[in-house]
């Protein structure tokens, strides 16, 4: 139940001179969260990864966590990190603050559905509406004066308005093409999308095979979809990072620096810092580059393809979700997500309508686990993004990777020229590949000849 600006449930619906609320400022969505973790060590880390700078600096502090004067405040929080103020802060201050924060969200977030109209919502009431947050900056919105099966999805996309734009713009042509789930409106920092469902046994150990011909047919049907919505987009993401002016259109350096753009991280080195730009430049030429066409194609990626990112649409088909990442660039970079044998055998026999030869699904397997490392060990590191070694910022230098990104060359191409030693490599578990040293491989090369 949302209610009024009085204090009173509110039963009004928008006329149509609503102008749509202000933006809700997304550091209160990760208080939210903060509240109901109890304040874990790890809190800190999740701000810096997450959220850009202005977004902090609401709660005094800068974005690496150093104290700021606030207005008026000469001496707040003076001396203390954004860790120590955290963690002298009581948690029952900070569930008192996030239950009105959840308040004012629910309110912006129904107000905003309201004021976009949309089908099936005709004659719905402010007070008839239910938020539920799905998880930070995300919420399920419904209505029970709506039609049926016309819940929506509110996302709440932060405060770079190219970096909205061309997550719009990515959602709409893929919805449009039926890979996406149907994007019903966006503003300047929020899209509303159709509510998709999840697959029941997704992550059950026997369903994998089924799994995997589910997702690489999903992921053929994305990187068959017209890429036209991309070119000024593009244009963005390069004059934010100048190093894609010297890469290929197939980069994984792309979807790294759509996702990160989003998230606020244009405080990350490798957008701000001159020599940290040439180290990486220096680290994408050393790094080795995917081999053959079926790796290389130039096609729609959405850069977090895993099955928390896919559900079932209205119809049945599988859709994408989660379009923070999205770029266009090569194939690859998606077929990561997923790198094991049954689902590059299905996505090649999808792509090409035939069945794919035994050394075809070896080869692209190997790219695809090449890529998985690059993209989680790497490249995820420098970006200051997450990866699943759960790496804290400051981003680690792009320098400290290029004697990595050799020793790795140099391992792709013995493996490249070697039908054997490709099956050796092959061999390791996949689950292990996001924590590969290049000199686990480098031992299977020696132990090889």
């Amino acid at each position: 139940m949302v209610r009024g600006e009085d204090g009173d449930n509110d039963d009004r619906s928008l006329d149509d001179n609503q102008k749509m609320p202000e933006s809700q400022p997304m550091w209160a969505e990760w208080l939210l969260g903060a509240a109901g973790r109890g304040l874990t060590p790890f809190v800190p880390g999740f701000v810096w990864q997450s959220y850009p700078g202005n977004w902090v600096k609401d709660l005094g502090v800068d974005y690496h966590g150093n104290p700021e004067e606030r207005k008026g405040e000469p001496d707040a929080n003076k001396g203390e990190s954004l860790e120590e103020q955290l963690r002298r802060s009581a948690p029952a201050d900070l569930a008192s603050l996030a239950a009105q924060l959840a308040e004012e969200r629910d309110a912006f977030v129904a107000r905003t559905v309201l004021a976009a109209k949309l089908p099936g919502w005709e004659g719905c009431s402010l007070s008839g509406t239910k938020v539920a947050s799905l998880k930070a900056g995300i919420c399920r919105v419904s209505n029970r004066g709506a039609a049926a099966n016309a819940d929506v999805v509110l996302k709440l996309l932060g405060e770079d308005s190219e970096s909205s734009a061309r997550i719009a713009a990515a959602h709409r042509a893929l919805g449009d093409a039926g890979v996406a789930t149907a994007l019903l409106a966006s503003g300047p920092d929020w899209t509303i999308e159709a509510l998709g469902t999840g697959r029941a046994g997704a992550y059950e150990p026997a369903n994998k095979k089924n799994m995997c011909a589910q997702n690489a047919g999903l992921a053929a049907r994305l990187h068959a979809a017209p890429t036209a919505w991309w070119p000024p987009h593009k244009d963005a993401l390069r004059a934010l990072l100048p190093a894609l002016l010297q890469e290929p259109d197939s980069s994984p350096l792309y979807t790294l620096a759509a996702f990160a753009a989003q998230k606020g991280n244009r405080a990350a080195p490798v957008f701000a810092d001159a020599r940290e730009r040439r180290d990486l430049a220096s680290l994408m030429a050393a790094l080795p580059r995917p081999e053959g066409e079926a790796a290389n194609r130039v096609v729609n990626v959405h850069g977090d393809l895993w099955d928390g990112n896919i559900l079932a649409g209205g119809g049945g088909a599988l859709v994408v979700t989660d379009l923070e990442s999205a770029a266009v660039c090569g194939a690859v970079q998606d077929l990561a997500f997923t790198p094991e044998p049954e689902m590059i055998e299905a996505y090649l026999r999808g792509v090409s309508g035939r069945d794919p030869s035994a050394e075809e699904v070896a080869a692209l397997l190997f790219e695809a686990r090449l890529a998985n490392h690059i993209h989680f060990e790497v490249l995820r590191g420098v970006f200051m993004i997450n990866g699943n070694r759960g790496s804290t910022p400051p981003a680690e230098p792009a320098g400290g990777f290029i004697e990595h990104a050799r020793e790795l060359a140099a391992v792709a191409d013995a493996v490249r020229g070697s039908a054997k030693l490709r099956r050796r490599v092959l061999d390791i578990k996949a689950q292990a590949w996001c924590y590969w040293d290049a000199e686990v491989l480098a031992r299977e090369v020696e132990a090889s000849r």
